[in-house]
């Protein structure tokens, strides 16, 4: 039996346009392997570098009154010196349960100039598990901020990508927080375009009424949350994509051209 994925990473689009062969790992569509083939991939990265897409992995913030309580906190949980762990540098350990067994590895950074922090990085198939291990140890000092939303600000601020599309994970479920990722991230958020598309999409499954999708603007980015079934996906687009140019345009992004046999964009006369 084959394990469908319902949740895909920011960089998704571009595996496939890399002709990335894809499979479902932790519920996200991930690459397995590209068409030049494993060991080409293998051998390019031993000479050169190779990238590999995280962002389906748990990304968090532990925080405190300062530095020392944090690192007594999490080495109460993981048999590592996070005391001494410099700013800017990172440590690798394991997450342990009551037993001393080993629940999940880990990376463990230390924020540059952020005093009573330290940033988690844990396995996407553990996150949920990991994550509920450590807020049943939390001490009321202490605090565990979930950072499902990394990958948009890195495509926002430092990509400066001008469209960002998410898909899936805006259903009610406790998995599907897409929504509160995007919102957190968002300068504005633009009612009209969820509105839109729940609208369009019960016209074909009453089931869309479930749907949490939202849209916002980050500086010159426009971010919009899609579903994920490809169906749906292209109703949704179909629905909004005519007013995203001239958005994008207002936002101060770069100018988006549309080829009219596919999409007819609608800018208003000056």
């Amino acid at each position: 039996m084959i394990e469908a994925a319902n949740q895909k990473t920011p960089l998704h689009a571009l595996h496939i346009e890399l002709g990335a062969r894809m499979a479902a790992f932790a519920d996200y569509d991930m690459p397995i392997h590209y068409p030049a083939g494993v060991l080409a991939e293998h051998l390019h990265t031993r000479k050169f570098a190779g990238l590999f897409d995280v962002s389906h992995m748990g990304q968090a913030l532990i925080e405190g009154a300062d530095h020392a309580t944090v690192a007594a906190f999490l080495e109460a949980l993981c048999p590592a010196d996070f005391l001494n762990l410099a700013p800017g540098r990172q440590r690798y350990s394991q997450l342990l349960n009551d037993d001393g067994g080993i629940v999940d590895d880990l990376m463990v950074t230390r924020p540059p100039g952020a005093d009573g922090a330290l940033r988690l990085v844990v396995n996407a198939s553990r996150k949920a598990v990991d994550y509920a291990l450590i807020r049943r140890r939390l001490p009321s000092s202490i605090r565990l901020t979930p950072l499902p939303e990394a990958a948009l600000i890195a495509l926002a601020d430092v990509a400066r990508c001008p469209l960002i599309l998410t898909t899936g994970g805006t259903g009610p479920a406790p998995r599907d927080v897409t929504p509160e990722a995007t919102e957190a991230v968002c300068d504005r958020v633009l009612p009209g375009f969820g509105e839109l598309m729940r609208l369009k999409s019960l016209a074909e499954a009453p089931t869309a009424i479930l749907s949490r999708q939202i849209a916002g603007t980050r500086g010159s980015s426009l971010i919009i949350n899609l579903p994920g079934k490809p169906a749906a996906i292209r109703t949704c687009l179909d629905a909004v994509f005519a007013a995203v140019p001239y958005c994008i345009d207002l936002i101060g992004g770069a100018r988006l051209e549309t080829n009219p046999r596919y999409c007819q964009a609608f800018r208003p006369k000056a």
